[in-house]
């Protein structure tokens, strides 16, 4: 891969919709790996995906504050 090409994923927070119907969020983050559980299996692995940078936007959940869109367009943007 070129290196003038960087990969980048946002979770971002959940809709209104997403709200009202209690959706359950099955993303995890960890530095620029992310995890996706099978909501019909949380048991199983997680699917695992690896990006140049991981942004997450939705909640304190990960152990830190959300990433909101000024610092993401300050990383990826500029």
């Amino acid at each position: 891969m070129s290196d003038s090409i960087k990969i980048m994923v946002r979770c971002r927070p959940f809709n209104q919709r997403e709200i009202e119907g209690e959706f359950k969020n099955i993303v995890t983050m960890e530095g620029q790996q992310v995890r996706l559980t099978n909501p019909e299996s949380p048991s199983d692995d997680p699917r695992k995906f690896a990006f140049h940078r991981a942004y997450y936007s939705t909640d304190h959940a990960m152990g830190h504050p959300p990433i909101d869109n000024h610092q993401v367009f300050n990383d990826v943007g500029k």
